[in-house]
C-alpha cells in the first residue's frame, strides 16, 4: 500500500505541548488518544469485512462460523517511549475474544491467493486498507481532539494555544 501523508493545522503545536508533560502523562493520554482513533478504522474494517458461511472443514477443524473474521478484527496502541514511537494497531485473524474459531485465512481475504496445488485460488477482497484509506484523516482528527480535550478536562491544562484545523 503506498504511504500516505496527512497534515492538520495545529499538530506540531499539539506535538510540543505533548513534549513538555511528563513522561508518564504523556504515554497515558497518547495510548487513550490512539484507542480511540483506532476504534474507528476498526468499525470500518468490520463493515467491510466480507461475511459467509465456512466450508464444512474449516468449521469441523477451526471452529468457523459465519462471521467469524469479523468477529475477529480488533484495535491496540502501544506506547514506547525508550524508542519514541507510538503505535496503534487494527489486527484481524488468529482466535476472536471468547469464541473457538481461528481465523487464520484473514491475509488470504484481504490480499487473495494464487491458484496452488488443486486449489484455483481466491480473488482479493479487501476490508483493512479501505477501511485505513476511508478512516484516516478522521481518525487523526479523533485522536488530536481528544489528545486537546483529556488535556483540558482531566489534567486542567491550559491547550488554547494549540488550535486544530481542517486537513490540508
Amino acid at each position: 500500500m503506498a504511504e500516505r501523508n496527512i497534515h492538520f493545522k495545529g499538530m506540531s503545536d499539539l506535538s510540543k505541548f505533548l513534549d513538555t508533560l511528563a513522561p508518564k502523562l504523556q504515554a497515558n493520554v497518547l495510548r487513550a488518544a490512539l484507542s480511540q482513533g483506532a476504534k474507528i478504522v476498526r468499525d470500518a474494517a468490520v463493515a467491510n469485512c466480507p461475511v459467509g458461511p465456512p466450508g464444512r472443514e474449516n468449521a469441523r477443524i477451526y471452529g468457523g462460523y459465519a462471521g467469524a473474521l469479523r468477529d475477529s478484527i480488533r484495535y491496540g496502541s502501544q506506547v514506547r517511549m525508550r524508542k519514541g514511537k507510538v503505535v496503534a494497531y487494527i489486527r484481524a485473524g488468529g482466535h476472536a475474544r471468547g469464541k473457538v474459531a481461528d481465523t487464520y485465512y484473514a491475509k488470504f481475504v484481504e490480499y487473495g491467493t494464487i491458484p496452488h496445488g488443486n486449489h484455483p485460488g481466491t480473488s482479493p477482497h479487501p476490508y483493512m486498507r479501505p477501511a485505513l484509506d476511508a478512516e484516516s484523516e478522521h481518525a487523526l482528527a479523533v485522536i488530536a481532539n481528544f489528545i486537546k480535550n483529556r488535556l483540558e478536562t482531566k489534567h486542567g491544562l491550559d491547550t488554547s494555544a494549540v488550535v486544530l484545523g481542517e486537513s490540508i
